[in-house]
């Protein structure tokens, strides 16, 4: 009798322990109205960036105004995911509201992407430019990060500065460096042509790419002829300082027998190496 009380007994309590047991576990699994249940969704999407190793090709970060500047860029999917089709917005300087769409195709995680060379006319631009490129304008396609779709490339362009018509009967040879690229020093050999005859002076002014005046030269060497040859020059700037290797580009300021101050664009670079 005793045995039988006390098996009851213990049938009871483990019902009663594994009940009690089974209704924790289910309230933590059922949110109610004060604590809703929180769920984490994980979104994944693309990151399309300019290559930082296959870097962008200029064709020359220097061109003559009204001649076509050249680029080329390769752009890639560094995201594990895959990126949209999307677009490339590029424009020159601060006006963004002119400016050319190039598609870009769908990128599998990983892959990278040249893209057809732009070409930008520049009839109407002389000096210093910028070269504006974005990626995904606007953030139109999901990206997993915005902040590396931006690139701008400064380039030069040369005006072409012609104040009389002789100067359009000046050939390019007449107007040089030699040698040319420099490796230490050169001279420059300027022929103005007869109309020049009596100038007492020219100014050779050198600016690098970004067209800041980095040298000036001075030659007061006529033989009469509108012809000037000028002291060696050491491939420095004003203070001395040994310019660095890279193409730099000059022009040359005469005076004429009427009195008029003239600017001539040299069409020729100077290499230093």
């Amino acid at each position: 009798m005793k045995n039988a009380i006390f098996t009851t007994a213990l049938f009871t309590f483990v019902n009663l322990f594994t009940f009690n047991a089974n209704a924790q576990t289910i309230s933590t699994n059922v949110s109610s109205a004060d604590t809703p249940e929180r769920m984490m969704i994980v979104l994944t999407a693309g990151d399309i960036a300019f290559h930082d190793n296959l870097t962008q090709a200029t064709f020359s970060d220097t061109v003559k105004q009204g001649d076509t500047y050249y680029f080329e860029v390769v752009v890639q999917n560094f995201s594990q995911a895959p990126m949209d089709s999307c677009y490339l917005k590029f424009y020159l300087g601060d006006d963004a509201t002119n400016f050319e769409l190039r598609p870009i195709k769908a990128l599998e995680p990983g892959e990278a992407y040249t893209l057809p060379v732009l070409m930008i006319a520049t009839d109407n631009f002389t000096s210093s430019q910028t070269l504006n490129l974005e990626l995904n304008p606007n953030a139109e396609k999901p990206e997993s990060d915005y902040d590396n779709n931006k690139l701008a490339v400064p380039f030069y362009v040369q005006p072409i500065t012609v104040s009389s018509n002789e100067f359009t009967e000046i050939e390019q040879s007449q107007i040089y460096n030699y040698p040319n690229p420099v490796a230490g020093s050169t001279r420059f050999n300027i022929n103005l042509g007869s109309n020049y005859s009596q100038t007492e002076s020219i100014k050779i002014n050198i600016f690098d790419i970004k067209g800041q005046l980095v040298k000036s030269i001075y030659s007061g060497d006529n033989n009469g002829q509108g012809k000037f040859n000028t002291e060696t020059w050491n491939a420095a700037d004003e203070a001395g300082n040994p310019l660095s290797a890279g193409v730099y580009f000059y022009s040359i300021t005469a005076q004429d027998n009427s009195g008029n101050i003239n600017t001539i664009s040299a069409k020729s670079n100077i290499q230093i190496r």
